[in-house]
């Protein structure tokens, strides 16, 4: 019987493991998540961004 491969864990994303000062770490995340919505809204159209999503009633342009 064939074994499945074994899953490597995606590597992490954000400031690099190295960074020690609590500051600098959390403008790396804050950057990190920014650039992470931008890329998901990006391509949306207008409509869609001033579109409240149900059942949060919210739509990503915070309208």
């Amino acid at each position: 019987m064939q074994q499945p491969p074994a899953q490597v864990p995606a590597p992490l994303d954000g400031p690099a493991v190295d960074v020690s000062d609590a500051h600098e770490l959390l403008l790396g995340y804050l950057e990190w998540y920014r650039e992470t919505l931008m890329r998901k809204l990006d391509g949306l159209s207008d409509s869609h961004l001033r579109m409240p999503v149900e059942p949060l009633g919210w739509s990503p342009l915070g309208r």
